[in-house]
């Protein structure tokens, strides 16, 4: 495998529509695994079903494209044109009704097969412990650990059966933290509380066999790791999701330019960390300039040091197999 395939390592954001040329450059050249779909850009479905078919009739990447979009529910749904508005987490949850919850997954999911979308950047699996919490929220299913794990399988059971992956957000909680990570690193703030509360409904559904992909938090826990938020921190990605619960999904991060990494990290220095750390998908929503500079960086450092290289390999391969069961249930539905 050659290095040149580095950007199988990588989910990019798209804002522009029509798609730039520039941007079908930086997929061909690097061989990007994925794109996010986001900005006001992409609310109409038909423009997402426009650019997916516009990329696909022009990229020539070694693997199919991952299409992906933040689509929960709520204030955080980014198709809302001609189509139908789905209730927020909090509100799914207060209705107590299975059938419910589980209509509501399977209409997000239809809408996003619809459109040719195969990841969805949902459920959010955060338990809302603390009362300045804004950034989660009504994103949450609540405060009740087994609530969450409830609701959340719903939502992947549904999901799944449209041939939609969900990926469950944002590990190991980021309801226990009252700054946002758009902006600042949030910091964890109850380690008694950590094991029965944040961790529980992903380790509940990891153990169910219901979380095909995770996505990390940009939150430091100091009790884990006293330096390094979660999204960057091998303690964190490696010791306590793949070796201690057994996680053998896909892994992404959040976005790399949100400002809890931004303000504390280059975006070199993040992604190489990111990638070190154990995930399979880093996602970065910058400029072209900016992406190819972290590229060119990352396949630099493959080429140097043949056991990151090797590493970085043994996730590619991992995502091919992804992509592949992805296929297969696209096929299905």
């Amino acid at each position: 495998m050659l290095a040149n395939d580095t950007g199988q390592l990588f989910v990019v954001g798209l804002k522009s529509y029509p798609v730039p040329d520039a941007f079908i450059t930086l997929i061909n050249d690097y061989d990007i695994s994925g794109v996010m779909f986001l900005s006001k850009n992409y609310n109409n479905p038909k423009h997402i079903k426009a650019a997916i078919h516009s990329i696909n009739s022009r990229s020539n990447t070694s693997q199919p494209i991952w299409y992906c979009i933040d689509q929960e529910g709520g204030r955080v749904q980014r198709i809302i044109k001609n189509t139908t508005r789905y209730p927020n987490a909090k509100d799914v949850a207060i209705k107590g009704s299975e059938a419910y919850s589980r209509s509501v997954s399977r209409g997000i999911a239809t809408q996003l097969s619809q459109v040719g979308i195969h990841i969805n950047f949902a459920p959010v699996l955060d338990v809302l412990r603390h009362p300045k919490n804004r950034v989660i929220g009504t994103r949450s299913y609540g405060a009740k650990p087994k609530v969450v794990e409830r609701e959340g399988r719903y939502f992947v059971e549904e999901h799944l059966k449209k041939g939609v992956f969900p990926v469950l957000k944002h590990f190991p909680g980021h309801g226990q933290s009252s700054e946002d990570s758009h902006h600042i690193l949030p910091m964890h703030s109850s380690p008694s509380t950590f094991d029965s509360h944040d961790l529980a409904p992903f380790k509940a559904l990891i153990e169910q066999g219901k979380a095909p992909m995770i996505m990390m938090s940009h939150v430091l826990y100091p009790h884990l790791d006293v330096r390094i938020p979660a999204s960057l921190s091998r303690r964190i990605v490696t010791g306590l999701l793949k070796q201690e619960l057994g996680y053998k999904g896909i892994i992404f991060t959040d976005d790399l330019s949100m400002g809890a990494i931004s303000m504390n990290f280059t975006l070199e220095k993040a992604t190489l960390l990111a990638i070190s750390a154990g995930v399979h998908q880093v996602l970065i929503v910058d400029d072209s300039t900016q992406l190819k500079r972290v590229l060119d960086y990352v396949t630099a450092k493959r080429i140097s040091n043949e056991a990151f290289n090797r590493s970085v390999i043994e996730r590619i391969k991992k995502v091919q197999l992804y992509k592949q069961y992805q296929q297969a249930l696209t096929r299905t539905h």
